[in-house]
């Protein structure tokens, strides 16, 4: 989802509205006083009162809705910044498409190769994993060494021995990113297995501005959407963005039912869906097993289920595995044994230190239950450490 431009929303857009609203009622009610007392122009004032009290009954309205918004919405609709790949640290790839690809390298946890894992590198591993993803495999808000992966780091360690684990997962990314970081990274590896950790906006695609990689929808690095709900004016539409709540809403309704309507939506999930496709193929020629985790959103209770976007796209997923040589973790339904206030660190989808720690065990008992494990060293016997 785009990211607030302001810090904190003003009354600004109520001073635009209902400060004309009383000058407009005033200058109505003077052209209705004024046409009492000149005859020859009395329509055309009483025209004018009309037309001016109806437009400060619309800007009344309009401070209205914003009002009830912001009551419903505090803060606004733009919470989150796109990508993390706008900061300094980050260095940032234009690709020939016109979207981004981009990495750390000793910076925010990752190593000067651009991996984050907290574990120690084996050249002689007994089970190599390779894990792909975004902000929530890459642990944000939380310290690497209570980062999923870390967990299942350190369960496969005790399973099989000496692992090599290698954590690509970067805040923002996207299938496109999670492939070439496969193809230029993770490959090299050579994993047995390759973990996906998918998440629904991994939909979202990203093009450069400057030396930013931004949500390809947005505009410059104030993060203003560069789709315009009316014709207006660039600075108008920056103003209304930035200032209304009402006007953020309609705008990505406007948004929603553009994809709609030009296919963009359906366009956006099947690219997605290729890029998981070409990753599939780059795992099995190298002989790695592919298991992709839907990760859930955790903005609402489980029972109230998927919202509509992300249920669209899950289930398209579900098909596609349901045809290949992968294994479909869906962590939803194996976490119901758990509240989401429990395990999330904030309303959006990410995890706390416990949520971590309850993924990392799941997916441990997932990837034993489905066999990928057998290949391991045995469990050493009691005493024998």
């Amino acid at each position: 989802m785009p990211s607030s431009a302001p810090s904190g929303l003003t009354a600004t857009i109520f001073l635009v509205t209902l400060v004309p609203a009383i000058l407009l009622v005033g200058i109505g009610f003077l052209a209705f006083r004024t046409g009492k007392s000149l005859p020859h122009a009395k329509g055309a004032l009483q025209a004018a009162a009309s037309a001016a009290l109806l437009l400060a009954g619309m800007l009344t309205a309009l401070a209205l809705l914003e009002g009830a918004f912001r009551l419903l919405v505090p803060g606004g609709y733009f919470h989150f910044r796109p990508v993390e790949g706008n900061s300094q640290e980050a260095l940032v790839e234009q690709l020939p498409d016109g979207q981004a690809w981009w990495e750390y390298r000793d910076a925010r946890g990752f190593d000067s190769q651009g991996i984050r894992s907290g574990l120690p590198r084996s050249d002689k591993a007994d089970l190599r994993l390779v894990v792909l993803g975004d902000s929530v495999a890459y642990g944000t808000k939380v310290e690497v060494e209570q980062s999923f992966p870390w967990h299942l780091g350190r369960r496969l360690q005790e399973r099989c021995g000496t692992i090599d684990m290698v954590n690509l997962a970067v805040p923002g990314y996207s299938s496109l990113q999670e492939r070439l970081s496969l193809e230029r990274k993770g490959l090299a590896a050579k994993p047995d297995i390759v973990l996906v950790g998918i998440f629904s906006n991994d939909m979202a695609r990203y093009t450069v501005v400057g030396s930013t990689a931004l949500d390809i929808r947005l505009k410059d690095r104030d993060d203003v959407p560069a789709f315009s709900l009316l014709p207006l004016p660039d600075g108008m539409n920056r103003f209304l963005v930035t200032q209304s709540v009402f006007y953020q809403f309609i705008t990505l309704k406007a948004l929603a039912a553009s994809d709609q309507a030009t296919g963009d939506d359906v366009g956006q999930l099947e690219a997605s869906v290729r890029e998981l496709e070409k990753i599939l193929e780059l795992t099995t020629t190298s002989g790695a097993r592919l298991v992709l985790v839907l990760l859930p959103m955790l903005d609402r209770p489980w029972s109230a289920g998927e919202d509509e976007s992300t249920a669209h796209f899950y289930d398209r997923l579900r098909s596609w595995a349901s045809t290949r040589p992968a294994t479909l973790v869906d962590l939803r339904p194996l976490l119901a044994d758990h509240t989401v206030e429990a395990l999330r660190i904030d309303e959006c989808c990410h995890l706390n230190p416990l949520g971590h720690e309850v993924v990392a065990e799941l997916l441990f008992g997932q990837l034993a239950d489905a066999g990928l494990l057998d290949r391991c060293r045995k469990p050493r016997a009691e005493g024998g450490r």
